[in-house]
């Protein structure tokens, strides 16, 4: 086309006199205007080359400036004057570009020129605001395509002065034009001048410390090319500045500021071990010398892998592979800077990150031998990331665990021996150390989690105890004191508080006999008044009658005045019932109840005032005296029952109230029958049954603390959770149980009620039942064996089969193991009782239906046996029990089968005991029972089958129902009492109590192990020890023998194959290289075809070969150009699309300038039409080095919590919105 405008110029000059040629070169570039194509400029061009002429190029040369300002690229019809367009375009960007003085992101970003006039040929057209950002954004872009390496150097100098400023503007649209610019110019410059290089440093900094979000993007990205395309001067590396912006970047960065961070990082280390005076820059003092600078670029290589794993990735399973690499950043052997580990940690900490990453990097730090080798920086961390963590609530609350009889708060114990270990290990920092703590724990005082503030103090005082010239400063006591006095700390963590401080301060006081401070001096003698104290203490004292350690150093609060004159009023009142009342003071002793109960609602149920209340208003005195006028004016027994009952409901939520309310309800209860009825004792067991209390997190804590309240010396021993809180909650279960164990024998009529009541709620249940239901209780079920137990003999044959048959419909429909159990053990009794009732089993078991109820099926087996081996039953019912077992043993349901062939052995052992010959000489149950015993299964029964067993006879007893092994069936309720329990209760009752119907039996074996109770969370010590040792040894022949992957960012080390460049120009690509799973590719490969991609780029074309592949993509390969493109390629591949054909690079990534894709009205994101859509990879996503290329990045709205979604998803969703905009573009033309 060139070649023919040229002839047809020369045609034209030469049919044109030479006097008249000027005159026509200067018509045609005269006539030039905003409407003249392409082909007028080439003729121009063409016509100006054959006949130069000053004015003429003058004019060209304006107008094709003006056209590049109105965003139209014509230089290329006059490719001979490209570089006089450019350097005139330069000129233009510096003349509307005001740089400040300083240098510094000014608020209103750039100034421009804004009026400045465009020129058309001469014309001058005054212009606003912006139509200047229109025109210096078209320059810039038309300056970053058409550089070249013919570019003089003064216009170079002059285009980066001018972009530095621009780059800062806040004009987004300026802001990316001159960074692209930018770019384009370091990426043609080979080197730039010392001075060029600190202008674009301070540049940087100004932008990186913006606090606009895109600025920092901006800085980041123009960093991160530089240190691509440029060798830094030695000087700025040298700069610690330049090095804090990128830890920076690392810790508080969203994905995209840290991947561009890390490659940063990675590209600023071989620049900096290449000088050996920047060495000590990147090199750790205790390895600076002996560590190579091959050796030290391997290790921040492999320290961006681990970063890049733990924090962008976030993969549990590969987080917790990444223990080696920390155990061996965390040891003497690493040349990498402590100041990285402490990075990498504290973003590993950062709450945005998953519960489960943190909790795992936390207990790793508590466990490894961190290197504090960088003391400010150690310190910076610990302060400001571990400390916050490491106290939050729910780690303790998580972690309270059981063991060998003694609740343990394993997260808070590990804490106190970490914190102890840290300060016996690092001795030079164990004044800072401590003050971090303590100044947290002030920071905080009266916003703590009280129980962290237990157990950091405790580690600070292990420490301080057990190291020899260890020892605390006086500063350090008094903050600690300062602690201990706060405000909202629980009873039991105060004490421990105060005690810890108090023990302390009189050690201290000791060592330095010549302190005279007011403070620990006064710690000190209130520690020597609690030692006196607590020698006058005996067995039977508790904190409501002896107060606790606060309150004798402490001035009680009005509130705590009032709680003390309220307990003496309710303790006189009880001393005055001791002595004996008349019957006639009914209503006085009414309207003193009441009165008390009045106080204890204003005080706001205190837990002292509430411990005793249930003494008055259950005291034998008050309900005999209800009992005996009632008749005539029931006022003090509806008193005593509204209160007890409301007592009951508190103890829904203080499970503390349960023992003394219980106790008392018991001990009146038994020792007179009349009770029963005036307390209405009925209603008051079924409410505890339906609503057993449970311990509260709050009070297990309390428990935690006494324990180590109790260790902290031998003079604290009586200071237990029985001191604090009476007893225990079993204590009240165990009264229940036993109160109800001896009903039968002191009202007849009690017992059957409670079970008839009780068996009327579970047969009227909604069907089918869940599995966990919050009214059903085990406790509601020990009830009702108890009062089975002790209404069914004397039930007639009529009433005991009705309740048979209630008992058979609940069993039928109960699906929890632990209630199945009950129930069977219910109903095995109800037989031993009747047994005339044995046959109706067999009306059950033999139902041909064996598909309705497996279950149901399988517990009248396991019922029919027990039944079987009791003294009452005969041959007869086990032979034809054994002849039901034989179809059964061959059901096609799993559950009957195998548990007919369980019980058959069983009542065969029974048979030969029995000596049952028409059993035992059966060869048909011989073949069967051999066939069962051969399998393997048998010989190695599973737990259930182990644990499920009973034997109505031998195992009826107290302790078998409330702590049997059945009861690990299910995980759905936990044991609430146990033999010691009633050990006690029946010590402290009277011994002429009404006889019970179950035994005691004899305590369980005990156990050396529990599942429920075994630490899982940590190792011994020599074992940490021992791993952190392997751990550095592998890495570090890893490091010696194995060569790193050239990727920079990726942590797979993939080793990519060569292949061609086969691109193919369209107005839609997708480039899907950073993904490596074929059975994503395949899926890829499908969505892009099917929304019209032009080509779809992967690192190898014959993965399309893979089985994985077809299975997702069917057969879209072939009708989509799938073409090569490396990993490593894509920058330059897409940099030179944008550049030479204009694409748009689109990038499918959450950062802070993603933007939502699919919004509506004015949120629409336009697609370019032209457009490369690059989608990252599963794991890392985006690299930094492609993030910098990408001029969009789009997200896709989420609505639910899972962190994203797959990536063929990911990019079906951003085709389909590209198609859909093409088509609504398309119509929007039509119209």
């Amino acid at each position: 086309m060139t070649g023919l405008r040229g002839k047809t110029a020369s045609l034209l000059l030469n049919r044109i006199p030479g006097d008249q040629r000027l005159e026509v070169v200067r018509d045609v570039t005269s006539s030039l205007g905003p409407k003249s194509s392409n082909a007028d400029v080439g003729f121009a061009a063409a016509l100006l080359k054959l006949q130069p002429e000053t004015r003429s190029r003058s004019l060209l040369l304006d107008h094709l400036q003006s056209q590049v300002e109105n965003g139209c690229d014509l230089v290329a019809d006059a490719p001979e004057l490209e570089q006089e367009v450019l350097a005139r375009v330069i000129e233009s960007i510096a003349q509307s570009c005001s740089l400040s003085g300083d240098g510094r992101i000014e608020n209103g970003g750039s100034t421009l020129d804004s009026g400045r006039q465009k020129r058309t040929n001469g014309i001058a057209n005054d212009s606003g605001p912006s139509a200047a950002v229109d025109m210096i954004t078209n320059s810039l872009r038309f300056a970053s395509r058409r550089l070249s390496a013919e570019l003089a150097e003064v216009p170079a100098q002059q285009l980066f002065s001018s972009c530095l400023k621009l780059v800062a503007s806040a004009d987004k649209s300026i802001a990316s034009s001159a960074q692209e610019a930018l770019h384009a110019l370091l990426a043609l410059r080979s080197q730039v001048s010392t001075e060029e290089q600190q202008m674009l440093w301070d540049r940087i900094q100004n932008l990186s410390s913006s606090n606009d979000a895109s600025h920092k993007t901006v800085g980041y990205s123009l960093w991160l090319r530089w240190t691509m395309e440029q060798s830094l001067d030695k000087s700025i590396l040298a700069q610690q500045t330049y090095w804090s912006l990128i830890v920076e970047a690392l810790r508080n960065g969203d994905s995209e500021k840290r991947k561009c961070g890390l490659q940063i990082l990675r590209s600023s280390v071989d620049m900096a071990i290449r000088e050996p005076s920047l060495v000590s820059m990147v090199a750790a003092q205790s390895n600076l010398n002996s560590s190579s600078t091959e050796s030290i670029r391997k290790q921040y290589a492999r320290f961006c892998n681990t970063f890049e794993t733990i924090v962008l990735g976030r993969y549990l399973n590969q987080v917790q592979l990444s223990e080696a690499d920390l155990d061996f950043l965390s040891s003497p052997q690493s040349a990498v800077k402590p100041v990285w580990l402490y990075t990498l940690l504290s973003s590993a900490m950062d709450q945005r990150l998953q519960e489960s990453n943190r909790k795992f990097i936390g207990t790793w730090i508590m466990t490894a031998n961190i290197r504090v080798d960088d003391a400010g920086s150690f310190l910076t961390f610990f302060r400001n990331d571990f400390i916050p963590w490491v106290t939050a609530g729910y780690l303790f609350t998580s972690s309270l665990r059981r063991e060998e009889g003694q609740l343990r708060c394993q997260h808070g114990d590990q804490l106190a021996t970490y914190i102890a270990q840290l300060l016996q290990s690092y001795s030079e920092l164990t004044g800072d150390i401590a003050d971090a703590i303590l100044d947290s724990m002030l920071a905080r005082k009266n916003n703590n989690f009280a129980y962290s503030m237990v157990y950091q103090v405790e580690g600070l005082a292990q420490a301080w105890e057990s190291v020899e010239g260890l020892e605390p400063q006086a500063e350090q006591l008094e903050k600690l004191a300062k602690i201990s006095t706060g405000s909202a700390i629980p009873d039991v963590a105060r004490d421990f508080a105060l005690a810890r401080c108090w023990k302390l301060c009189y050690a201290y006081k000791q060592k330095n006999a010549a302190l005279t401070n007011s403070t620990i001096e006064t710690s000190a003698s209130r520690w020597q008044r609690l030692q006196d104290i607590t020698k006058g203490l005996d067995a039977g004292i508790s904190a409501q009658t002896n107060g606790t350690i606060a309150s004798s150093a402490l001035d009680p609060s009005k509130r705590e005045i009032n709680e003390q004159a309220a307990l003496r009023k309710c303790a006189d009142l009880i001393e005055t019932l001791d002595r004996g009342v008349d019957q006639d003071e009914a209503d006085r002793h009414n309207e003193l109840v009441n009165d008390l109960w009045t106080d204890m609602e204003y005080l706001e149920y205190p837990k002292a005032l509430l411990i005793a209340l249930p003494e008055l208003v259950l005291h034998p005195e008050l309900v005999s005296m209800a009992s005996v006028t009632a008749s005539s004016n029931d006022a003090l027994a509806q008193t005593l029952v509204k209160k007890t009952q409301a007592l009951l409901e508190q103890a829904d939520r203080r499970s503390y109230l349960l023992a003394p309310i219980v106790s008392a309800i018991r001990d009146v209860a038994l020792s007179s029958p009349e009770a029963a009825s005036t307390l209405k004792l009925e209603d008051s067991i079924l409410y505890i049954a339906e609503h057993p209390p449970t311990t509260t997190i709050d009070s297990q804590l309390e428990e935690t603390a006494s324990c180590l309240l109790k260790s902290m010396d031998p003079s604290l021993v009586r200071f237990s959770y029985e001191y604090y809180f009476g007893e225990r909650a079993s204590y009240g279960f165990a009264a229940l149980i036993d109160m109800t164990n001896r009903l039968g024998n002191l009202n007849n009529g009690l017992a059957e009620n409670l079970l008839k009541r009780i068996l009327e709620k579970w047969v009227k249940q909604r069907l089918p039942p869940p599995t966990v239901s919050q009214w059903k209780t085990s406790l509601q079920l020990q009830i009702m064996l108890l009062c089975a137990e002790q209404y069914l003999p004397r039930a007639n044959g009529t009433e005991a089969r009705k309740l048979l048959k209630d008992f058979y419909h609940i069993l039928s429909v109960e699906p929890l193991p632990t209630l199945r159990y009950i129930i069977e053990w219910t109903i095995a009794r109800a037989y031993i009782h009747h047994p005339s009732l044995g046959q109706t089993i067999f009306d059950e078991l033999s139902t041909k239906d064996h598909h309705s109820n497996p279950k149901f099926l399988a517990s009248l087996m396991k019922i029919g046996v027990t039944i079987a081996k009791t003294s009452t039953s005969d041959e007869a019912f086990a032979m034809k029990l054994a002849t039901v077992f034989v179809p059964l043993a061959a059901s096609s349901k799993v559950v009957i089968r195998h548990e007919a062939q369980w019980q058959v052995p069983i009542l065969l052992d029974h048979a030969r005991e029995k000596q049952w010959r028409s059993i035992i000489e059966s060869t048909a149950f011989i073949a069967l029972d051999d066939f069962i015993r051969s399998l393997e299964r048998y010989s190695d029964p599973p737990v259930d089958r182990q644990i499920d067993q009973l034997d109505p006879i031998s195992d009826h007893n107290l302790i078998h129902l409330i702590s049997g092994p059945w009861w690990d069936l299910d995980q759905v309720e936990q044991r609430k009492c146990q033999h010691s329990d009633f050990v006690r209760l029946l010590a402290n009752s009277s011994p002429a109590l009404p006889a019970p119907c179950l035994p005691l039996g004899p305590p369980p074996p005990s156990s050396t192990t529990s599942s429920a109770t075994t630490n899982t969370t940590q190792e011994p010590a020599d074992a940490a020890v021992n791993r952190v040792r392997r751990n550095v040894n592998t890495i570090s022949s890893t490091l010696t023998s194995t060569p790193l992957p050239s990727s920079a960012l990726q942590t797979k080390g993939t080793s990519y194959l060569a292949t061609r460049d086969a691109a193919r120009p369209t107005s839609l690509i997708v480039i899907a290289s950073l993904v490596d799973n074929p059975h994503n590719l395949g899926g890829l490969s499908r969505v892009s075809e099917i929304f019209g991609a032009g080509a779809l780029y992967v690192t190898n074309p014959t993965v399309a070969s893979s089985k994985d592949f077809v299975a997702v993509s069917v057969s879209s390969h072939f009708h989509l150009p799938i073409l090569a493109l490396l990993p490593d390629d894509i920058p330059s591949f897409v940099a030179e699309k944008r550049k030479e054909e204009g694409y748009t690079i689109v990038g499918i990534e959450q950062t802070d300038r993603s933007v939502l894709i699919g919004g509506d009205g004015k949120e629409v994101v336009a697609l370019p039409e032209k457009c490369i859509l690059v989608v990252g990879s599963e794991r890392e996503g985006i690299p930094a080095k492609v993030l910098s290329e990408c001029g969009l990045l789009v997200e896709i709205e989420q609505v639910g919590v899972t962190r994203s979604l797959n990536v063929q998803t990911a990019a079906g969703i951003v085709l389909a919105e590209y198609v859909r905009q093409r088509r609504v573009e398309k119509r929007e033309r039509a119209t």
